[in-house]
């Protein structure tokens, strides 16, 4: 059986053989090829991963400033936000590197979280959008007197 025919088998077998191999020196041993690809599909994963995370707290925080919510949904919608910004913070203590990718995506981001956010219905969208810090930031939530029918 070759390495090619195990990762297709059992991608998880095949990874401890690449592991094995790597931890003991037997260079002659690694599917190099398939194992570069299993690692640019890693750092992919780690990017969508991280995008969905604050692309969810800023679609969050819209809803939570710009639609009129009851009180139940207002608490919901801030434990997800407080949820979503925990795996942020997971990835990005695992990762530090990856808050370069996050800051230069942020319009991308920004972008897919008014989409969402305008699913819920028509607001009228702040003209700029929420910072990185102020996504990552676990006590900072935007002030509701946006909110249709607010004093």
């Amino acid at each position: 059986m070759t390495e090619k025919t195990l990762y297709e088998m059992d991608e998880r077998l095949w990874l401890f053989k690449q592991i094995d191999a790597l931890k003991s020196n037997r260079m002659d041993d690694l599917d190099v090829d398939t194992l570069a690809e299993h690692l640019q599909c890693l750092v992919r994963v780690q990017h969508h991963e991280i995008w969905a995370a604050f692309m969810g707290i800023a679609w969050r925080l819209l809803w939570l400033e710009f639609v009129d919510l009851d009180a139940n949904e207002t608490i919901k919608l801030r434990h997800e936000i407080m949820s979503d910004r925990h795996c942020a913070e997971r990835h990005l203590e695992d990762t530090p590197s990856i808050r370069d990718y996050v800051e230069t995506r942020m319009p991308e981001i920004w972008a897919d979280a008014l989409q969402i956010a305008g699913m819920q219905g028509p607001f009228s969208p702040p003209a700029k959008c929420y910072t990185f810090e102020q996504l990552i930031d676990h006590a900072w939530f935007p002030t509701l007197f946006n909110r249709p029918n607010q004093p």
